[in-house]
């Protein structure tokens, strides 16, 4: 990388597609002596992951439901949860979940939350949020209507009236 500033402490414009270290060599170009002499510096490329995380529905006596958060960085590595130590997993708000760590946790909040999981790389440096809704059905406002009976031909029916949006 050539700069024309002898005294830039950043380099900008340069783009790396692939996870790793590098060793990179810089140099300034001066309108009077022409290039500097090289000074190489490191530079690490962390994974940033792309979190997938899928909303879930819970009915009314259900025990809840697991949430797994899977991180997959944007040059396809997988690093599925529990299987990689080098990113943890926060949740929030805590609100009926098992725990507010892991890439596995059960949640069974008493109404509709909208969770947040982050997940961080080893070191810090990387981090990476999605929000999953869990969607907690109530069914107890279901009420039967004018159930008519036939006993004559063992016929009838039963008119079920659901909340929204089970109409």
């Amino acid at each position: 990388y050539i700069s024309n500033d002898p005294s830039a402490t950043s380099v900008d414009g340069v783009t790396f597609n692939v996870a790793g270290t590098y060793t990179v060599s810089l140099q300034y170009l001066s309108n009077c002596c022409g290039l500097s002499n090289s000074t190489n510096i490191t530079v690490e490329v962390e994974h940033l992951p792309v979190l997938s995380v899928d909303d879930e529905t819970i009915c009314e006596n259900d025990l809840g439901v697991t949430l797994d958060a899977s991180a997959t960085t944007a040059f396809g590595q997988s690093f599925p949860g529990g299987t990689n130590d080098a990113w943890t997993y926060n949740w929030s708000p805590s609100t009926g979940l098992s725990s507010t760590t892991g890439a596995f946790v059960v949640a069974n909040p008493p109404t509709t939350t909208t969770y947040t999981v982050t997940a961080i790389n080893s070191n810090g440096r990387c981090a990476v949020s999605e929000q999953v809704e869990v969607v907690r059905e109530d069914f107890s406002n279901i009420v039967l209507a004018n159930p008519i009976l036939d006993n004559c031909n063992n016929a009838g029916f039963i008119t079920v009236s659901l909340p929204n949006p089970f109409t």
